[in-house]
């Protein structure tokens, strides 16, 4: 079986060196024998007599790929792809080669609904024939698409290459830019010097060894592209998911020109988050729609309320405890039936008035006390309530892009049984260490909510998470609105909120926010992903905090990035 060289350099093989590599000795580069047959199989045109040859991308440059078999030939990032191209916007299955008859060696190419999508001279494809000279653009690699028939020595009618890169749209993503990796990590099965006359296998016994999966890989790289790891320190190259940074500040802007009027000054907002998981995150947005519904049917139910509701009451978290003289002053519930039973009791000092203060408290029937008693089922209901609609916007605001992003790691059932308990955790650490002397019901989902970020701590630390501040001036400039939208690394985003919670526990804060439900929440989740990664229920792609500080030394807790 013959095969040719793009320098000309021509070779006589057995069919035993399809599916391995080596290289040309007379231009250096690299020679792919790729087939979608498993075995190869012979076709009567003949095989490998069409390529690509990569022209640019990251690690890849004078590859050649030579096409045999009558089979379709699978390109993607994935290590099991006969063209294997390691971009990091390059899909899994990004598309496929498909030849177009028997009897012919031409192929044509198909993009599998890929996020980036693929193109030939600058247009995007969906199925296109190649023509020899077609530039072919996959993620951030160039390749041109030769086919010649043997023996001939003319290569074919090569198109002119074009002088700049096409635009593409793909370019307006704002991604995580790792080091670029090297060529295909592992070693490629290469052929002895008796399979490949004149030719000589691929050198790659004299590059690094991956600390993970023991592969020797190219000379002088850098990045296991299998383990997706630095091959020195072991830290991960991240995966981020792409977001369009134009369209975001769109919706950002259209969004400010309204609530600018009703929040003249926003500090800082997080919007989106570049944090990247498999699952659409339907447990979330199930549980974001309940809640909105869910607090929209109690604010009607208040209103329509001519008294005191003990139904609506009862779905409020209130302090396990009895009620105090304080107390009951402030919510002493029915004016007029508690005021007449007052003025029958006559104290002679201030702790017998604290005692007929209670006891006229107590005989007031349930429909007119303001005080609730605590009962199990609050610990979750509490957390499907709020109590205005600025209250409900911005703990969906942050429900949405920490939750969604936690969602989409660790999956919907996971996520369905981790909120409740999150919303349980936070509602027990308020029942347990607030000091608030005066007994008050609390209601909200921030408990739960700062769960989730103390996992988004713990798993997407240094994702980016877009955020915005603004601020809408006064009449001397024309209420003018001015704001900006920006990066920040997560965690110091989960931080700067964290923050306020623990200033205020310390200084013994009244300001009617229950602070300790958001640290025991803060707290617990992260706990939970940490037990959710030291069990190895789920896998963080290495951007968990763990493996970004401790690298290689993360993975006797984790595993290695080999084996996950």
């Amino acid at each position: 079986m013959k095969i040719k060289c793009h320098c000309g350099k021509r070779y006589e093989v057995p069919e035993s060196f399809v599916g391995k590599s080596a290289r040309c000795p007379k231009c250096r580069a690299i020679l792919h024998l790729v087939t979608g047959d498993n075995p190869f199989v012979r076709t009567p045109a003949g095989d490998f007599l069409a390529r690509l040859v990569v022209e640019s991308g990251p690690g890849k440059t004078s590859e050649q790929y030579l096409l045999g078999g009558g089979s379709p030939i699978d390109i993607g990032k994935n290590p099991d792809k006969p063209i294997l191209l390691p971009g990091v916007r390059v899909s899994r299955d990004h598309g496929r080669l498909v030849r177009t008859d028997v009897h012919s060696p031409s192929w044509e190419y198909e993009d599998l609904d890929s996020t980036n999508g693929s193109y030939v001279d600058g247009v995007r494809v969906k199925i296109h024939t190649l023509q020899p000279g077609d530039s072919l653009r996959i993620g951030e690699f160039h390749l041109r698409y030769f086919c010649e028939q043997w023996p001939s020595d003319d290569p074919g009618t090569i198109k002119p290459a074009p002088s700049q890169a096409p635009a593409d749209p793909g370019d307006i993503y704002d991604i995580v830019e790792p080091p670029p990796p090297a060529l295909r990590a592992g070693r490629p099965q290469s052929a002895s010097p008796e399979d490949l006359t004149g030719s000589e296998p691929v050198g790659y016994g004299d590059g690094p060894v991956c600390p993970s999966c023991q592969q020797t890989l190219a000379p002088g790289a850098k990045i296991c592209v299998a383990c997706g790891i630095d091959v020195r320190t072991g830290r991960p190259l991240l995966t981020a998911r792409d977001i369009d940074a134009e369209e975001l500040e769109s919706r950002a802007q259209n969004t400010l020109r309204f609530i600018s009027w009703i929040i003249p000054i926003g500090p800082c907002y997080p919007i989106a988050s570049e944090a990247f998981g498999t699952s659409k995150p339907y447990t979330i947005w199930t549980i974001a729609a309940l809640t909105f519904v869910a607090s929209v049917l109690f604010w009607i139910a208040e209103f329509n309320s001519t008294g005191i509701n003990p139904a609506l009451q009862g779905l409020m978290l209130w302090p396990n405890r009895e009620p105090d003289a304080a107390s009951v002053l402030v919510h002493h519930g029915d004016d007029e039936a508690f005021i007449e039973k007052i003025e029958k009791t006559k104290a002679k000092n201030a702790e017998e008035a604290n005692a007929k203060i209670l006891a006229a408290y107590r005989a007031l029937p349930p429909d007119q006390r303001a005080i609730s008693e605590f009962r199990w089922y609050q610990l979750i209901t509490h957390a499907f309530l709020h109590g205005d609609i600025l209250h409900i916007a911005g703990n969906m605001l942050f429900l949405l892009v920490f939750g969604s992003r936690v969602n989409a790691l660790i999956g919907n059932l996971q996520a369905a049984i981790l909120y409740p308990l999150l919303a349980v955790v936070a509602a027990a650490a308020h029942l347990l260490f607030d000091p608030g002397q005066i007994i008050v019901p609390m209601l909200g989902a921030s408990g739960a909510i700062m769960g989730l970020a103390g996992m988004y701590f713990v798993l997407f630390p240094v994702h980016k998470v877009h955020m915005v501040s603004w601020i809408r001036f006064g009449l001397l400039t024309a209420f003018r609105l001015c704001y900006k939208v920006y990066a920040v690394r997560g965690f110091w985003v989960v931080l700067f909120y964290i923050a306020f919670d623990v200033v205020a526990t310390l200084r013994h804060s009244g300001d009617g926010v229950a602070h300790w439900a958001h640290l025991g929440g803060f707290i617990v989740g992260i706990v939970f992903a940490l037990i959710l990664l030291f069990c190895r229920l789920i896998n963080a792609r290495g951007a968990d905090i763990l493996s970004v500080v401790l690298g290689r030394y993360a993975w006797p807790l984790l595993g290695k990035p080999s084996t996950r």
